[in-house]
């Protein structure tokens, strides 16, 4: 009986030991060491850059990530406001000290989707870069419901962590692909998190 509750003991420090190690960091405050969950098994280091009434800001977000979500660079453009994550990924302890270049192609790409200015939805945005398809989001403030419209970028039309965003920010996407094919309502992938105004991102971790 010993031996087996010693085995149990061993194999559980040998787990925490052999767990994975990033650095973590909040925007504005020194990088810290975390231990990542078991379904964590890489590191990533992103560039968030958000674009917004003619200015940019980029800000580095770094910590543990599920190999699912190492995707390429993403891009979310409402007409309004653009934000945009750059990320990497690595599997060794720590590894994910320096975060790449923010994604910045600001190139037309011949797609166009509606956009929403207030309440009127029929206005037509050039989608750039990476953008290939439309977006509908809509926004729960308070008691009412906003319709955003905009491009989006093709690998973050993906419903992974969609029912999660949607619960910690009362929000529900929807992309196609098309010229102007988010003129009405669809029922179509999600997106996931992170892709929204800065203020609101909790990104990929």
């Amino acid at each position: 009986m010993k031996l087996l509750v010693t085995l149990g003991v061993a194999l559980a420090l040998f787990s925490t030991v052999a767990s994975l190690r990033c650095l973590e960091s909040v925007p504005g405050l020194v990088d810290t060491q975390k231990q990542c969950p078991a379904l964590e098994t890489t590191c990533a280091a992103a560039t968030v850059r958000v674009t917004a009434v003619g200015n940019t800001q980029d800000v580095t977000v770094k910590g543990c990530a599920k190999p699912q979500e190492c995707v390429q660079s993403l891009s979310v453009n409402l007409g309004t406001a653009r934000t945009t994550i750059s990320l990497t990924c690595c599997s060794t302890d720590l590894c994910n000290i320096v975060a790449p270049p923010a994604y910045g192609d600001s190139a037309p790409n011949g797609l166009e989707c509606f956009t929403c200015e207030g309440q009127d939805c029929t206005k037509t945005l050039q989608c750039l870069g990476i953008e290939d398809r439309c977006l509908e989001t809509s926004v729960k403030v308070g008691e009412q419901t906003v319709v955003l419209k905009g491009c989006v970028s093709k690998n973050a039309c993906v419903a992974q962590g969609s029912e999660q965003l949607s619960q910690y920010l009362g929000v529900g996407y929807s992309c196609c692909q098309g010229n102007l094919c988010n003129s009405a309502k669809r029922v179509a992938q999600n997106i996931f998190l992170l892709l929204l105004p800065l203020a609101s991102v909790r990104f990929l971790f």
